[in-house]
């Protein structure tokens, strides 16, 4: 809101205090009332011409404390300053997604650690056919590691979803947790050989058509009691295909991520 220029308020304030004399003199008391109301008011006016609803307004180019308790103006771009809030508020979507589709680590499937039959581990082929092979043989297991991420929240479940097929029908496929280890900066290592650190798997019925992809899904737990997942931690796992399911071929492990 611009300011008065001095000029015009001396003659806005003498225009009316001229009509307040003339209608003394002429004996119109009840207009010189209002008129007097008037000049009351248009003198507030003018110590407040550049506040808005009780507060000051400042440009945009202010710096923070200027800007305190002040109302704050766009930029000639219509914006306002970057730095016009310290930290914008948690929502709940990022781009119109829901903010749990983000927590999600893929696990380079490549780096799986085959014990066990590794001759036959690594099957390639076109159009997805290709993944590592866990042959139904005794001994057969397969692990990967991870470091949480940053964004980690202390104590959050961790959910290894492992995906994969098999070039079969009416069998069942047994895939199931084997070890698991919890290391953290300043912890002693606990040797991979706390198998309660994993939980979930099992046995599933593989689907009536061959090389339906399925999935099998594991939660990951702390390896130590009275301990919780925190960020920055490292976990490693492994699984091993029980020898007891009826499928006899190979199942092929085709892509591993964990959800939190």
């Amino acid at each position: 809101m611009r300011t008065p220029t001095k000029p015009l308020t001396v003659a806005t304030i003498a225009l009316l205090v001229g009509g307040v004399v003339g209608a003394a003199t002429s004996g119109a008391a009840p207009a010189a009332a209002w008129i007097g109301d008037t000049v009351q008011a248009r003198a507030a006016a003018v110590a407040n011409s550049d506040r808005v609803d009780g507060f000051h307004a400042v440009k945009a180019s202010a710096t923070p404390a200027q800007r305190k308790n002040k109302l704050v103006a766009t930029n000639s771009a219509g914006r306002l300053p970057d730095d016009i809030i310290k930290k914008a508020p948690d929502a709940d979507r990022l781009d119109g997604v829901d903010g749990a589709a983000y927590r999600f680590i893929p696990l380079d499937l490549g780096a799986g650690l085959p014990i066990g039959d590794t001759t036959s581990y690594y099957r390639t082929g076109a159009f997805g056919g290709g993944g590592i092979n866990v042959p139904d043989t005794v001994g057969n297991r397969i692990g990967w590691g991870l470091v949480l991420p940053p964004s980690f929240q202390t104590g959050a479940t961790l959910k290894i979803r492992m995906q994969w097929h098999i070039d079969q029908t009416g069998c069942t496929v047994s895939l199931l947790p084997n070890s698991a280890t919890h290391e953290r900066v300043g912890l002693v290592v606990d040797n991979g050989i706390a198998v309660a650190g994993l939980g979930g798997g099992g046995t599933v019925s593989v689907p009536a058509v061959a090389e339906t992809t399925t999935e099998s899904v594991f939660t990951a737990e702390p390896t130590r009691s009275g301990t919780k997942f925190q960020k920055r931690d490292n976990y490693s796992f492994s699984v091993y295909r029980a020898t007891s399911d009826t499928c006899t071929g190979p199942v092929v492990i085709t892509g591993v991520a964990v959800t939190y």
